[in-house]
């Protein structure tokens, strides 16, 4: 029997029960996130990240980042290593990256720990610049995907945008995936973890009421039957449930504004699934869960057109909602 999202919000809140101080991880978690954010960002400035790499960050980097600043660098969303800036010093040391030489066995190979500004570095970066995007292939299509929506998402030009009055939320001024105390990532199937899943997209949208609401996405880089949009928004509720209980939690004020919303805010928070374009018909639903409502949404995006870095339409509910 499929569960229903009535069921998910449920089976999800049973979880979250089972660990008594989580908040106060998290609380925690918030407090050195504020206390280091303004040195994070400051350092993060001394390099310039361009694509095909991007920058990302995560609480344990950015709570630890008081003398050296610690950033994970991604190609396409695939994390090849990290780069760690001092006060004099610009250092990337890489995790691996077999696959690329597999598939480009011309790449320029790295020491172990490289100079950022170096020679050798510099030729790897020019290399990757250099790969056709459409092409281009990493460990998982699904964070080639999710990288290159990010970036759209983050463009700051409406006019170059293929979805209007919308942001992700960063960490420091990087992209960052939150780390829950949940994994949501199997159908019908919800359970506790310390070191839970992290969201796919956390974002920020202006709603035509002219509000800004929080988003949770959850992203697929297919649209097959045996995972539909209707199991992929289950999957955001969960996560969806966790963000409503965090900010519903004694740290709530701080992680608003680490989300960016300062003072009052719609106590709403937008639960999108995000796939390639389909033509499934989702019945938007509401679901109370504290404080906070849950709005469900589809949001679907041309694949295609998304490889090709090209401007696109969005279809989908949640289109629909945003502020033209």
């Amino acid at each position: 029997m499929a569960y229903t999202n009535k069921d998910i919000i449920k089976q999800t809140l049973d979880e979250i029960s089972k660990e008594a101080h989580w908040k106060e991880r998290y609380a925690g978690y918030a407090k050195d996130l504020l206390k280091n954010v303004d040195h994070y960002k400051e350092m993060s400035r001394k390099v310039n990240v361009r694509f095909p790499l991007s920058a990302y960050t995560t609480i344990t980097k950015l709570k630890k980042s008081k003398y050296e600043c610690e950033y994970d660098i991604r190609y396409l969303g695939y994390s090849i290593g990290s780069l760690f800036i001092g006060q004099d010093s610009r250092r990337f040391k890489h995790n691996g990256y077999e696959d690329l030489i597999k598939k480009y066995s011309s790449i320029p190979r790295l020491q172990e720990v490289e100079d950022w500004g170096g020679t050798r570095m510099s030729d790897f970066r020019k290399f990757l610049s250099h790969i056709n995007m459409e092409e281009a292939n990493t460990f998982s299509p699904e964070h080639k995907c999710e990288n290159l929506l990010l970036r759209e998402f983050h463009k700051g030009d409406s006019k170059n945008k293929s979805l209007k009055n919308i942001q992700p939320i960063t960490f420091g001024g990087k992209f960052v995936q939150l780390t829950t105390i949940l994994k949501a990532s199997k159908k019908d199937e919800v359970s506790y973890s310390k070191i839970g899943g992290g969201i796919d997209i956390l974002a920020r949208a202006r709603h035509n009421d002219n509000k800004v609401y929080l988003t949770v996405f959850e992203l697929k880089d297919q649209n097959k039957s045996s995972e539909p949009m209707s199991v992929v928004i289950q999957q955001a509720l969960s996560y969806a449930v966790f963000v409503a209980q965090l900010l519903d939690s004694p740290s709530g004020s701080d992680w608003l504004k680490i989300f960016g919303f300062n003072g009052r805010h719609p106590k709403v928070i937008d639960v999108v699934g995000l796939i390639p374009k389909g033509k499934e018909t989702i019945i938007e639903e509401e679901y109370d869960v504290g404080n906070y409502k849950l709005r469900t949404h589809s949001l679907y995006y041309d694949k295609d057109a998304l490889l090709s870095r090209k401007q696109f339409s969005f279809s989908g509910s949640f289109s629909q909602q945003l502020l033209q």
